[in-house]
C-alpha cells in the first residue's frame, strides 16, 4: 500500500471517529487499519495518535 492510501485510511479514521467504523466503511479488518497507520508511522518518522473525540490529530517526534 502507498503512502496516499495509507494517509486517506487515517483520514478515513477520522472522518469516522474510530478505527472499527473506519474498518467497516472500507470493508476490511480493523488489524488491517492499524496495521498501515504503524507502517505510516514508519514511513513518516512520526507517533500517531488519532484523538477522534477530539477530531484532531497529534504528531509526535
Amino acid at each position: 500500500m502507498d503512502t496516499t492510501s495509507r494517509l486517506l485510511m487515517l483520514l478515513e479514521v477520522v472522518e469516522q471517529g474510530s478505527f472499527i467504523k473506519a474498518a467497516e466503511v472500507r470493508n476490511i479488518d480493523r488489524s488491517v487499519i492499524s496495521k498501515q497507520l504503524s507502517r505510516l508511522e514508519e514511513q513518516l518518522g512520526v507517533g500517531m495518535t488519532p484523538h477522534v473525540k477530539l477530531n484532531t490529530l497529534i504528531l509526535v517526534h
